[in-house]
């Protein structure tokens, strides 16, 4: 019985789901693309067909910045944070 009981603990340790938050940004026409700084590092994140940013993120302690980037340049990079909504703008 005890085996049983360890292996099912097992199973339902094992397969439990990685928490993951979002970080959203509103929609804005002719954006392209972002740049998202996780930790000071850049990495480029296409915008969705809306000019949006979803971008899923497991790290929740991480310090997130973002900049939105049309054509011809990018909007000050702001600080985010993943489940909230975010805003930023290209001026």
């Amino acid at each position: 019985m005890r085996k049983v009981i360890i292996g099912v603990l097992a199973i339902l340790l094992l397969s439990a789901p990685v928490w993951a938050a979002t970080i959203v940004c509103d929609p804005q026409a002719g954006i392209n693309y972002y740049v998202v700084l996780v930790n000071d590092i850049p990495q480029r994140v296409e915008a969705q067909a809306d000019g949006s940013l979803r971008l899923e993120v497991t790290d929740t302690t991480a310090i997130y910045k973002a900049a939105a980037c049309n054509q011809w340049e990018c909007s000050h990079t702001v600080t985010v944070a993943p489940g909230a909504p975010n805003r930023m703008r290209v001026q």
